[in-house]
């Protein structure tokens, strides 16, 4: 019988996939990225590569996501678990003292701008998706969308990143593609899961104004 979601404990990713944590505040609330990456070697990395891997992540964050963010945007750490057939078999992280690069005030910590993902396979339902929190008030075209000048340059700068990251060597880290791991097949667990790359050049960016109210924490009693 097929594993089924929330019932049986998810698989384990593919072996020589890592996943990203960035993790950060805007003004004093929490917010965190993630993304999952896979090893085009299939050979582990030692811990000091793999941690220079990470730390090469948080430089090409600041110097191409962090571009489009407000100042109020700070990066405190960027982390990472490198997976091999047994699971998870290494860790590493970096601190970091990255902020965004526009000097402009911003939406309050529940407004975000959604970078999309594609890959090459057709399937139904949601397709990978960053929640970037921190974008210029004065990128505000109306009521429920961003200026399309904005749009499109977030575009490009995530469209750069994935481009940068997927160059990141360092000893027997090497190949590497920003992707995603698919888990899930026909409302069931994959038996294995399988690793999907991005479509180098195809991120777009939704010109709505999206939400992530969980940012703002737990309700405030009055």
């Amino acid at each position: 019988m097929p594993l089924i979601p929330g019932v049986d404990p998810r698989p384990l990713p593919p072996p020589h996939t890592a996943h990203f944590t960035v993790l950060g505040t805007f003004d004093g609330a929490p917010w965190a990225n993630t993304f999952w990456m896979r090893n085009g070697n299939a050979v582990t990395p030692s811990q000091d590569d793999f941690t220079q891997v990470v730390a090469s992540f948080n430089f090409e964050f600041d110097h191409y996501i962090l571009q489009e963010l407000v100042q109020d945007v700070a990066v405190a750490e960027v982390s990472a678990l490198y997976y091999e057939a047994g699971g998870a078999q290494m860790q590493g992280a970096v601190a970091s003292t990255f902020k965004g690069h526009k000097n402009e005030a911003s939406f309050p910590a529940n407004v975000a701008c959604c970078v999309g993902w594609r890959v090459q396979q057709h399937y139904k339902g949601g397709h990978p998706r960053t929640y970037l929190v921190g974008p210029p008030r004065s990128a505000q075209a109306s009521s429920r969308t961003f200026d399309p000048a904005y749009v499109q340059d977030v575009a490009i700068r995530a469209n750069e990143f994935n481009l940068s990251v997927n160059s990141i060597s360092s000893g027997a880290w090497q190949g590497g593609k920003l992707g995603i791991v698919s888990f899930v097949f026909r409302k069931a667990w994959r038996e294995p899961p399988v690793f999907r790359d991005f479509v180098t050049g195809s991120a777009h960016c939704d010109p709505r104004i999206d939400s992530m109210r969980r940012r703002l924490g737990r309700d405030v009693p009055p």
